[in-house]
This record gives C-alpha cells, structure tokens and sequence, in this order.
C-alpha cells in the first residue's frame, strides 16, 4: 500500500502545479499572475472540505459494516454540500468585487472569468474528498495511483494545447475539466469498494 501512496504523492503534486509551470514558460509571466492569484484562492478554500476529508476517514477506517459505510457517506455528502455550495454560489456571484477587493481593480476583469471557471471545479473537488477518503480507508490506495497516472499524461498534453490555443482563460476552464474527471473516477472506484465491503457481509 505504501507504494501506491508514493506513487499518487509523486503525481498529485506535479497535477497541480503543472498548469502555472507551463503558463509561465508559454503565456509569459506578464500573464500568470491573473491566473495564480484565483487559482490560489482557490488553493486556499480547499483546506475547508480537506478537514472534512479528513474527520470523515477515521470513521470509514472503523466500519465493517456495509450499510453503516453508505449511511456515513451519504451524510458527509449532506454536509460538504450544506457547507461549500453557499461558499462557491458567494465565490461565483461576487468573484469581481472579492479580486477587487484583495488584490486591487487590475484583477477585476480576466482574473474573476478565472476565478468563477475554477470555483466550478472547486465545488466538484468538495465532494472527490469524500471517495477519496473511502477508498484509503478501505485500504485501496492503488485505486488512486491509478487515476492520477491515468490522467497524467493526457492532462500534460492538453495543457500545452489550451495555453497555446486559449490562453490562462483556457487552461482554467481544463483545471476545472480535469477536477470534474477526478472526482467521477474517485466515486467510482469508491463505489467498487462499497460492493466490495457488500460481497463480504
């Protein structure tokens, strides 16, 4: 199992990082600040549903019970809903002014259209917390090795691509793409161990 967690923490990091890399090599760094300072943001408001990831896995590590594993879930699900959906709906609708006024009127026009790209992504992020934490807790961390290299390689391409072809706009729009994709891998191999703890009632 250690292997597998080396492996996804060798990966996730490049995952996220990558983009502001290659923008800055590309697009120039008279550009990447419109987009680091919404993507950082960002980063910053992923430490809210990260401690709920985190209360959440001691509980699923405890449980050997099926139907106790979904009722747990579903209420995580509730909760990290009633939590992040007001804050990224806030986030979405007031983008501008919240730029304006944090970093001053300069980011108040490309880095907001950022900002609500990315929030989108933000929201589905919330909920990847939930499976991913199923999946360590069930001890199948290989399934997470398996989805970061999975996406790897094509999320490189495709990045040089849409910074190439869009711009800073572009690549946001494929960060959040590529944060939608992982939570549906997520909660499906999640779903795989939820049969499988089932199969062994």
């Amino acid at each position: 199992m250690e292997g597998w967690v080396t492996v996804s923490n060798i990966i996730s990091p490049l995952l996220i990082s990558m983009d502001r890399f290659i923008l800055s090599n590309i697009a120039g760094a008279s550009k990447i600040s419109f987009y680091t300072v919404p993507n950082e943001l960002v980063n910053r408001l992923s430490i809210i549903p990260g401690s709920l990831g985190k209360a959440i896995f001691p509980k699923l590590s405890c449980l050997n019970n099926y139907d106790e594993s979904i009722k747990h879930q579903k209420y995580a699900y509730k909760l990290m809903t009633l939590i992040c959906f007001p804050l990224c709906l806030f986030v979405y609708l007031f983008a501008e002014k919240i730029l304006t006024i944090w970093m001053g009127s300069q980011f108040a026009g490309t880095s907001s259209t950022i900002l609500q790209i990315m929030i989108v992504g933000f929201f589905f992020n919330c909920f990847s917390q939930i499976p991913f934490a199923n999946i360590q807790a069930f001890g199948k961390a290989k399934y997470t090795a398996y989805i970061h290299m999975l996406e790897f390689i094509p999320y490189m391409i495709l990045l040089f691509v849409f910074t190439k072809q869009f711009g800073i706009v572009g690549v946001a729009f494929l960060w959040t793409a590529r944060v939608i994709v992982d939570f549906i891998l997520l909660y499906y191999m999640s779903h795989r161990c939820n049969i499988l703890m089932k199969k062994q009632r």
